[in-house]
C-alpha cells in the first residue's frame, strides 16, 4: 500500500480501537465484578486490566503513540489469553466450560490487524503451539479431552481464515485499482483523440487571422479581430452547430458551449477573458450546447 492507503487504514483501525477497547473495559469489569469463577489472581489482575483498557483508549482517542499501545496492547492480550487458556483448562476436567472460549477469537482478530500478514500467522502458530503444550496433559481426561479438540481445531480454522481473508482482500484492492487505472487511461487516450479531432475541426472553419488554442482541460480559446459582438454570435452559433452534427471517430458527438466577450476601450485582458468566461458559465449553466453572449 502506497502512504495514502496506509493513512487510511490507520484513520480506520484508530476508529475500530475508539469502539473495541470500551467494550473490552465494559466486558472485562462486569466479569471481575459479578463473575463467581473470578479467583483472588484474576482479582487482581482485572482491576489493572481495566485501568490499561482505559489508558490505551485515551492515548488513541488523542491520537498519541498509537503504534506504540498496538504492541505493547498485543503482549499484554497475549500473557492474558495464555492465562485464561490455562485456567480453561484446568477448568474443564471440572466439568466447567469457561466463558473464554467464546472470546479468544478476538485476540487473533487482532494480531492480523496489528502485524504484517505472514508475521501475525507466524505470532499465532506461536501462541496456538504453547496453548496446545498447556493442554496436552488434560487430553486423558474425558471431560476435557472433546472440548480442547474442538477448541484446538477452531483456533486454527480462524487463523488460516483471517489469514487468507486478508490476502483476498489485499487481491481485490489491488485488482479494483488496475481496474480503475485500466479504465482512466482508456479514457485519457480516447479523450487525446477527440481533443485532437476537435481541434482539427474548428481550425478548418475559423479565419486564418483569428487566433485559436487550448485554455485549459477541455477549454478552448478564440479571439477574433474585427468583428461585431453580432457577427461573433453568429458565427459561434454556425460554429456549434458544426460540432454538434459532426460525427467524431471515438464518441460519435460531441457538443460545445461558447461564451462571447467584445473588447473594450478600455479593456485589459484580464478583464476581456474573464467576461468571457462568465458568458461560458451562464451558457453551461443553462443547459449547454448553446451560445451566450456578455
Amino acid at each position: 500500500m502506497d502512504n495514502t492507503d496506509n493513512n487510511k487504514y490507520v484513520r480506520l483501525k484508530r476508529r475500530i480501537y475508539l469502539v473495541i477497547f470500551p467494550l473490552l473495559f465494559i466486558t472485562n469489569a462486569t466479569y471481575w465484578l459479578f463473575s463467581p469463577y473470578v479467583d483472588r489472581f484474576m482479582g487482581l489482575v482485572l482491576p489493572f486490566l481495566c485501568l490499561f483498557f482505559a489508558i490505551v483508549w485515551v492515548l488513541i482517542y488523542y491520537n498519541r503513540l498509537m503504534r506504540t499501545c498496538e504492541i505493547i496492547s498485543l503482549g499484554v492480550f497475549g500473557i492474558y489469553h495464555l492465562f485464561r487458556v490455562y485456567s480453561l483448562t484446568g477448568q474443564l476436567e471440572e466439568g466447567i466450560i469457561n466463558v473464554y472460549v467464546l472470546w479468544s477469537p478476538i485476540y487473533f482478530v487482532y494480531i492480523f490487524m496489528v502485524l504484517e500478514r505472514k508475521k501475525a500467522l507466524g505470532y499465532s502458530l506461536f501462541i496456538f503451539l504453547i496453548t496446545v503444550a498447556m493442554g496436552i496433559f488434560h487430553f486423558d481426561n474425558p471431560r476435557a479431552n472433546d472440548t480442547l479438540i474442538q477448541f484446538y481445531i477452531s483456533t486454527i480454522l480462524y487463523t488460516l481464515i483471517l489469514f487468507y481473508f486478508q490476502r483476498i482482500v489485499s487481491a481485490y484492492i489491488e485488482s479494483d485499482i488496475l481496474r480503475k487505472n485500466a479504465y482512466y487511461d482508456s479514457l485519457t487516450d480516447i479523450g487525446d483523440h477527440v481533443l485532437k479531432e476537435f481541434s482539427s475541426l474548428v481550425k478548418s472553419y475559423i479565419r486564418s487571422s483569428d487566433f485559436f488554442g487550448r485554455w485549459g482541460g477541455e477549454e478552448f480559446i478564440i479571439i477574433s479581430t474585427n468583428q461585431p459582438l453580432a457577427e461573433a454570435t453568429q458565427f459561434a452559433e454556425r460554429l456549434r452547430g458544426i460540432i454538434e452534427n459532426h460525427s467524431f471517430r471515438y464518441v460519435d458527438h460531441v457538443t460545445a458551449s461558447f461564451g462571447i466577450a467584445c473588447f473594450q476601450p478600455t479593456d485589459v485582458s484580464k478583464i476581456l477573458i474573464k467576461r468571457a468566461d462568465q458568458a461560458l458559465y451562464s451558457a453551461k449553466k443553462n443547459g449547454r450546447n448553446m451560445v451566450k453572449a456578455f
